[in-house]
């Protein structure tokens, strides 16, 4: 199996700051350097994304693949956790699992669709669930269905074609 890890040199000034203060390095050791957070005021030219998935690898590899394409997301793991995330703040689109514990997508599809405020977020379900796309997508009133498993240039064109401006 192929080694993926990387491994650079860096000749760095012999001081680096610490909560302000200056901690002296000693030559020869290695230090982990922690990358800079990302501000939370920070905006993204993206649009605002809200990735629903109980499955919390699949949820991140969403979220990495539309953060990297420019996109704000947020996640959550089941309906009423993709609930709470609307009422903070209303995505611009709402990719879906229809098969989660607590609540599940058909219900969360339901429930976007009662609400005024909420009913022109789109919707674009992402599940292994059997059951023709078409079907899915009709009983949801989702525009889009990405079957799982899914190829991530599929993720990011559905996204830039359904969210809302």
């Amino acid at each position: 199996m192929a080694d993926y890890s990387s491994w650079y040199d860096i000749n760095m000034p012999p001081v680096l700051l610490e909560d302000d203060q200056e901690v002296e390095l000693e030559p020869g050791f290695a230090y982990a350097v922690e990358p800079f957070a990302k501000p939370e005021t920070q905006t993204h030219k993206g649009k605002d994304v809200l990735v629903v998935d109980d499955d919390p690898y699949l949820c991140d590899i969403m979220v990495e693949v539309l953060e990297s394409e420019g996109h704000n997301t947020r996640s959550a793991s089941n309906g009423q956790e993709a609930l709470d995330r609307i009422r903070e703040r209303k995505p611009q689109l709402v990719l879906l699992d229809l098969m989660m514990p607590v609540m599940n997508g058909w219900e969360v599809a339901s429930a976007l669709r009662a609400n005024p405020d909420w009913a022109d977020i789109p919707v674009v379900l992402i599940t292994a669930a059997h059951g023709s796309p078409e079907q899915k997508r009709a009983s949801t009133g989702a525009r889009a269905v990405i079957s799982k498993p899914f190829d991530i240039d599929t993720l990011a064109e559905v996204v830039d074609e359904h969210a809302n401006d």
